[in-house]
This record gives structure tokens, C-alpha cells and sequence, in this order.
């Protein structure tokens, strides 16, 4: 989430203020980023921090922060 929270806001208020030719799209692009977040979520209620999602069971934690599911 940290690298995507100025992207988020650069959305907000270009569906705020910008050019009405954008507004729509920027919703669209807020909307579509929301569903892929809630996706990330198991059923335990914990988020995956990466792309492809899942526990790497054989690498040391703090080594696999990108890996882990927190």
C-alpha cells in the first residue's frame, strides 16, 4: 500500500477537479484497485503484500517480508 497511497490520491483528485474527460476513468481505475485489494484478503482476514499472493514457508521471515502474508 505505501507505494500506491500518492497514485490513490493523484486518482481522487483527478476525479475531483480534473478535466471531465478523466473523471470517469479515475473512478474506474479507484474502483478496479479496490476490488484487486479486497481479493488480496483471506478468509482469516489477512492481507497478501504481493503479487502472487501466499506463504513461503521455506525462507526466514524477515527475509520473505514480500513473500508473507500478514
Amino acid at each position: 500500500m505505501f507505494l500506491t497511497l500518492g497514485n490513490l490520491e493523484a486518482l481522487g483528485q483527478i476525479s475531483e477537479f480534473g478535466h471531465p474527460a478523466f473523471r470517469e476513468k479515475a473512478l474506474e481505475e479507484m474502483e478496479w484497485g479496490n476490488r484487486y485489494f479486497h481479493h488480496m484478503i483471506t478468509d482469516e482476514g489477512r492481507v497478501y503484500e504481493d503479487v502472487g499472493g501466499g506463504a513461503n514457508r521455506t525462507i526466514n521471515y524477515e527475509d520473505a517480508w514480500w513473500n508473507e502474508n500478514h
